[in-house]
């Protein structure tokens, strides 16, 4: 339905705003949600306060380096946090602003922006800080979440009922493209990072299959749950900016939509029969509707990190090196670097001309060694193999079948995962075909009769092997009929072989040429994989030297 003039009402009482979308039309309990939203969308909550509270300055540091130590601050919110009552925190009953705050706080961190968490030194002004060109960061952060969230690192497989219209089948085959896969590997990483997501679909002529799913991050989303069902969302505020002094929202009901700029509502209803949004977590909840991710056990220690990391290379600066001491210069202009040299006069005869080194004992050893601990506890903490990152893939020593075994935490997260976000994408795909079915022309969904389902196949994850390994086992899958040489043939050149009737007339082609193919009597399966052993470089290490080798 378009807007119309008569639809804006200026913000003012609740009650006033309540009674005029009664006028309008909208049934009172409506009217009632609408204005609790609307109050939602606004208060920053009286029990923390962001205008007379320290906890103010936050926002500032959000979008500047000149504000105060941010970590002084975030240490604030933590510690509001703990204050909660404990009734307020048996319910996870957390303010909307110290999740916000939090939230935010999570992305800056992954997004790479993290000098603005470092600590200033006590004598240091915010322009000296900005110029002190030795701030180290490592984002370890965004290493582990992309790291543990390969639940959509290849497009899943998603197989449809065989009674489903083929109107929405055509629909969703459309729907489900890389944009939308794409969309579903950030969301898999964010909903890790912060705990709760929410993804609305936009209309978009412009993409395949017209849906651009859209993800609404934890810090700009505020709900009202359902009194009678509370893990569904009877009220979505979206906030574009959360910490603007009047941020725009828009508020979205099973019946509604409206949105607040400038003191101005303005009112549409809709048909959809739903709110839009489908909401990821990162695990169930029974007493809140949002949940925390890994913030305080992955963004909280990174931050302590960088500072760690600083100090190092401060110290490294200012005391990595031999302070040159002169006794008794014969000339006073002596410039000695790394920065000057430190001039002693002889007091008395006893005092000898010379020169000598003086070397500081900076503990660069000790923050090494504090600094290689927190990256372990941050690891070990987030169950994340030092294999999964890298560290160790590039040993020769190290087999596939090792790194599979260190990598068995990040398989089980896999596996729980999915039985967590399977259901979503259903009700996600519900939400398409609505907005679909709203919008294009000659698409029509009926949700109570051809509401979709379908299975998720998630794709395994891969871990290289041996060349000899591989031989082994193609050997023993072409024996057992469970590949075929094209299979083969097909996986070692992808790019060229598009298709399996390419590979297969490949190898029809060529099977005159495989020595001793005609006459072997061990079938086509070992002469072929000999062929292609013998034109694949394969690394070969000896499998005695590799089995069972894995990181400590």
């Amino acid at each position: 339905m378009p807007y119309s003039q008569d639809d804006t009402i200026t913000v003012g009482s609740l009650d006033r705003i309540e009674r005029t979308l009664i006028r309008k039309g909208l049934e009172p309990e409506e009217a009632k949600l609408l204005a609790r939203a609307i109050r939602l969308s606004r208060s920053r909550d009286a029990r923390v306060s962001m205008d007379v509270s320290p906890l103010r300055s936050v926002q500032k540091t959000m979008t500047s380096l000149r504000g105060k130590s941010y970590r002084k601050h975030h240490k604030l919110i933590i510690d509001a946090i703990t204050k909660i009552s404990d009734s307020e925190a048996a319910f996870g009953d957390v303010p909307d602003p110290l999740r916000e705050q939090h939230s935010a706080f999570c992305y800056e961190m992954y997004k790479g922006n993290q000098v603005r968490f470092l600590d200033r030194q006590p004598d240091e002004s915010p322009e000296e800080f900005i110029d002190k060109p030795r701030k180290s960061t490592l984002n370890i952060t965004s290493l582990v979440i992309n790291t543990i969230s390969k639940l959509y690192h290849e497009a899943p497989v998603r197989k449809l009922d065989p009674d489903t219209p083929q109107s929405v089948s055509d629909a969703l085959g459309l729907i489900w493209n890389d944009l939308y896969n794409l969309t579903m590997l950030e969301a898999d990483r964010y909903v890790r990072l912060l705990g709760t997501v929410a993804i609305r679909p936009f209309y978009d002529e412009s993409v395949p299959g017209g849906i651009r799913p859209w993800i609404f991050l934890s810090h700009q989303l505020r709900v009202i749950p359902d009194e009678d069902s509370p893990w569904k969302a009877a009220a979505v505020i979206e906030r574009a900016q959360p910490f603007a002094t009047s941020p725009k929202s828009s508020i979205w009901t099973a019946k509604s939509y409206v949105t607040i700029k400038d003191n101005q509502i303005t009112y549409e209803p809709h048909d959809l029969g739903r709110i839009p949004h489908t909401f990821f977590k990162d695990r169930l909840s029974f007493t809140s509707f949002f949940v925390e991710g890994r913030g305080r056990v992955l963004c909280d220690p990174n931050a302590v990190l960088n500072n760690c990391l600083s100090d190092l290379e401060e110290i490294k600066q200012l005391q990595g090196f031999a302070v040159t001491q002169i006794v008794n210069p014969a000339e006073d202009d002596i410039r000695i670097g790394p920065r000057q040299a430190f001039v002693f006069r002889p007091q008395g005869p006893e005092d000898q001309f010379g020169v000598k080194f003086v070397t500081p004992d900076a503990p660069i050893a000790v923050l090494r060694a504090d600094i290689n601990e927190i990256i372990k506890d941050i690891l070990r903490i987030n169950r994340v193999p030092t294999a999964a990152l890298g560290v160790d893939m590039n040993r020769r020593q190290i087999s596939g079948k090792a790194i599979q075994a260190a990598m068995q935490p990040i398989i089980d997260d896999m596996k729980e995962r999915s039985r967590l976000f399977s259901p979503q994408e259903l009700d996600f795909a519900d939400s398409c075909l609505r907005i679909l079915s709203a919008h294009k022309p000659g698409f029509s969904y009926n949700p109570a009769t051809e509401k979709p389902y379908f299975q998720i196949e998630y794709a395994p994850l891969e871990f290289p092997i041996s060349g000899q390994d591989q031989v082994v086992q193609d050997d023993f899958a072409i024996r057992q009929g469970i590949k075929t040489p094209a299979d083969i043939i097909r996986r070692m050149n992808p790019d060229r072989f598009k298709t399996y009737e390419q590979a297969y007339e490949h190898w029809k082609k060529n099977i005159s040429e495989i020595k001793g193919l005609s006459t072997g009597e061990e079938g086509p399966g070992s002469d072929i994989l000999g062929m292609l052993q013998g034109e694949t470089d394969y690394d070969n290490p000896d499998p005695e030297e590799v089995e069972g080798q894995q990181e400590d």
